[in-house]
């Protein structure tokens, strides 16, 4: 009569064990597990307690963190608005994965699309905030839009849509 697959499995789980025996680390694994027992505690090789998530066996792995989750995180403990590279860069720390052959663009997509976030334009830049939230004092105060009064005053034509040569802005045309 043939063993079955489990019967199989089970053998090598077996001879597995016994390997892991007669490792060092389960010598030092044993006797941290008897000063335990010595101490009033309950021994995790005789009740069986090696199973992942127990608190005698290694955690299972962290989940991933959504980016923007991870984004949420890394705004809410920088405590400003960002602009959108140094955010991507604050939520990799965080955890994020961002990817793609754009990662910026991905990134910027996905705060698009979640409702959490929204980009707020100062000083012709945009940075990225919490929606409806408003805005740290201090974060208005180092962007506050100024207009130069000189500005103001010059005509709509200025000498950047000359047409003569130098160093102009018009289009070039050639014939």
């Amino acid at each position: 009569m043939s063993d079955s697959i489990l019967d199989k499995t089970i053998a090598l789980r077996r001879e597995a064990w016994e390997q892991v025996k007669a490792t060092p680390a389960y010598a030092a694994y044993r006797a941290i597990d008897n000063a335990v027992v010595a101490l009033g505690g309950d021994s995790a090789l005789l009740s069986g307690a090696l199973k992942p998530g127990s608190i005698y066996a290694p955690p299972s792995p962290p989940k991933r963190i959504s980016q923007t989750d991870a984004a949420a995180s890394a705004l809410r403990e920088g405590g400003m608005p960002l602009p959108i590279g140094r955010f991507m860069e604050a939520a990799i720390e965080k955890g994020a994965d961002v990817g793609g052959a754009n990662p910026i663009n991905n990134f910027r997509s996905a705060l698009s699309k979640d409702p959490r976030f929204e980009a707020v334009k100062r000083n012709g830049m945009y940075f990225w905030w919490f929606a409806g939230e408003p805005l740290p004092l201090r974060f208005q105060d180092q962007h506050k839009e100024t207009a130069d009064p000189d500005l103001l005053a010059e005509s709509a034509a200025s000498s950047s849509s000359s047409q003569e040569g130098g160093e102009s802005h018009a289009a070039t045309t050639l014939t």
